[in-house]
């Protein structure tokens, strides 16, 4: 017997709710899919791109890694790019990135790291790719 003040369990089919379970679980897989996918797409086209500037070095070309995109310019420091592309509305992050003693054995003073997310767009890349050419001229290359 139920108390007057609780609400009684509704019965359930418990095929119904294993069924429905599995069809948004389903659902749940085709959206991380589709937005990885996205995300993936973006890094290639922003690495395409990149791969075409003289003296730029990507760093970190995993066939399958996340989508960022870190490199480095000849005789320009990260710090200087990442302050002059914040100047212009881009947001980038620079420095080691927790892997100083990596880039210490490797001579790297640090990177500019760029991310794409499933919010971000081509544009907004050809924004970010436009904003990096102005730096670039500014200091000097």
């Amino acid at each position: 017997m139920t108390d007057e003040k609780e609400n009684p369990t509704p019965e359930h089919d418990d095929a119904e709710s294993e069924a429905a379970a599995a069809e948004t679980e389903h659902e749940t897989h085709e959206e991380v899919a589709a937005v990885a996918a996205h995300e993936h797409e973006l890094t290639k086209y922003a690495q395409g791109i990149l791969d075409t500037f003289e003296g730029l070095h990507i760093i970190g070309e995993a066939k399958n890694k996340t989508s960022v995109v870190s490199f480095t310019i000849d005789d320009m420091h990260p710090f200087d790019l990442g302050t002059l592309l914040d100047k212009q509305g881009i947001a980038v992050r620079t420095g080691h990135h927790c892997t100083q003693p990596l880039m210490d054995f490797f001579e790297i003073p640090g990177t500019v790291r760029a991310s794409f997310a499933f919010y971000n767009t081509k544009q907004e890349i050809d924004t970010f790719v436009a904003a990096l050419e102005r730096s670039m001229q500014i200091l000097g290359a």
